[in-house]
């Protein structure tokens, strides 16, 4: 029976995101001052855009006119200010995406970032080649479960929602897979994350990180 496996990237595969790039956006374009310090891990680029401008009072016809230019000047700045040196694959990731492959499981990515900024990022580590489907915050969503269900559809899964697992480390990710239907909704803290938290936002599975392939592999049934 063919699996698709969709990805997370922030906290799930990597580390060292961080929010001053949609500030600066921001500020580059409209000259705002954005002093923000809210959580905004799960959220999408798109989604964190809009609420920094709704943060500033803007309704939503502004953001929709202002949103396809910051759009493009966020992934320019990215693009200026990224150093590969600055993320790190988190541990276990490479083992697994080995093995998954190995046994022709189809991998996806699901995430809140741009397309461009994904690819840029998993270029780096040398991992973008591992996934060929994915629900970027690029794609026109109004919630991060709309990211689930265009993977899916992409996959050819739409019908096949129990072979599907969404493996994210934010409750959000969670709430996501829950929304869109997927049953098999898997945390991983990574050090980021209370074990209990991803398990009360639904997680089917949660595991502290993927080190350890094989048993990853074994409680999500895969092997």
């Amino acid at each position: 029976m063919k699996k698709l496996l969709l990805f997370d990237i922030d906290g799930t595969l990597l580390t060292g995101a961080g929010v001053e790039r949609f500030k600066r956006s921001i500020n580059n374009l409209h000259n705002l001052e954005i002093k923000s310090d809210r959580d905004f891990n799960g959220y999408t680029d798109f989604l964190i855009l809009a609420a920094l401008l709704e943060d500033e009072g803007w309704d939503k016809k502004q953001i929709e006119e202002a949103m396809p230019e910051l759009m493009r000047e966020l992934d320019r700045v990215h693009a200026e200010t990224f150093h590969a040196e600055n993320i790190t694959l988190l541990p276990g990731v490479t083992d697994l995406l080995v093995t998954l492959k190995s046994k022709n499981i189809t991998l996806g990515l699901i995430t809140g970032n741009l397309r461009t900024v994904a690819e840029r990022k998993l270029k780096a580590l040398g991992i973008w080649d591992y996934f060929t489907e994915g629900g970027f915050g690029s794609d026109p969503h109004t919630v991060r479960a709309d990211l689930v269900r265009l993977a899916v559809k992409q996959a050819g899964f739409k019908n096949d929602l129990d072979n599907v697992f969404v493996i994210g480390d934010t409750p959000r990710d969670i709430q996501a897979a829950t929304e869109a239907g997927i049953k098999n909704s898997v945390g991983v803290a990574n050090g980021f994350r209370d074990i209990k938290e991803l398990s009360d936002a639904g997680a089917k599975f949660v595991f502290e990180d993927l080190v350890n392939t094989d048993a990853v592999l074994r409680n999500l049934q895969l092997i």
